[in-house]
């Protein structure tokens, strides 16, 4: 290469290629970052928030129509085993609905004048990393651990969105169960 010939790495004006682009990769990955905290935290806030709907048959009745859906039944026991999920009955129309990290959601059914009302509303959220086990590397116990003190720091919570779903899920299965029962 003959010394008054520009290089192959230096663009129009003597401006190194591809800067740019870095820059902008830069900044898409950090606001995707700051959407993904954004994002947890107002799913945090929703599930905290709760549903509320009412269902025209008596509290027992919806009580055993909970039942049914969450806790009794091969595809209650599959459901809980992937996806680290469980409901249980917690007394006539009260259910706990916890997580593998110790996330937990009541579900509580009172009368109403129309029938009963049910509610579900998050009380406690994992705030944190997914440390489950301590297996594996020296190097992968280090990542863990690091990822465990950014999601602190950051105030994460990794099932915030799986406890939402549960709750939006909870009037659209009930509501099926019904009107199957109804139907037979």
């Amino acid at each position: 290469m003959a010394a008054n010939e520009p290089s192959p790495c230096v663009g129009a004006g003597g401006k190194p290629k591809g800067k740019y682009m870095e820059y902008i990769v830069g900044i898409a990955v950090i606001a995707a970052l700051v959407g993904g905290v954004l994002w947890n935290h107002r799913t945090k806030q929703a599930a905290f928030t709760g549903v509320g709907f009412e269902v025209p048959l008596p509290p027992a009745q919806v009580a055993d129509v909970v039942s049914a859906v969450y806790c009794q039944g091969a595809k209650a026991s599959v459901r809980s085993t992937f996806s680290g999920v469980s409901v249980r009955r917690q007394g006539p129309t009260e259910f706990l609905f916890e997580t593998k990290l110790g996330d937990t959601d009541w579900i509580k059914i009172t009368a109403a004048e129309t029938g009963s009302a049910v509610e579900a509303e998050t009380t406690s959220l994992h705030i944190g990393g997914t440390l489950l086990s301590d297996d594996g590397s020296p190097i992968w116990r280090l990542s863990k651990t690091l990822t465990d003190l950014i999601y602190k720091v950051l105030g994460l919570a990794p099932f915030a969105a799986r406890m939402k779903r549960f709750q939006n899920g909870l009037e659209r299965k009930v509501g099926n169960h019904i009107h199957r029962q109804l139907q037979s």
